[in-house]
């Protein structure tokens, strides 16, 4: 019985991995970034007046 042995995957799995990884980990962190950044923007007139 062989519990941690990975199972042979295709060449485009591998890069989908590796390609689907850092975009989900830097998606939500972009995603956040605008938003701060677009009510920033937004709130500047009301703060001046």
């Amino acid at each position: 019985m062989k519990i941690f042995q990975r199972e042979q995957r295709s060449l485009f799995g591998e890069i989908l991995d590796w390609m689907l990884t850092p975009l989900l980990l830097l998606w939500p962190v972009s995603l956040a970034l605008t938003w701060l950044v677009a009510q920033g923007l937004a709130n500047k007139p009301f703060d001046r007046a």
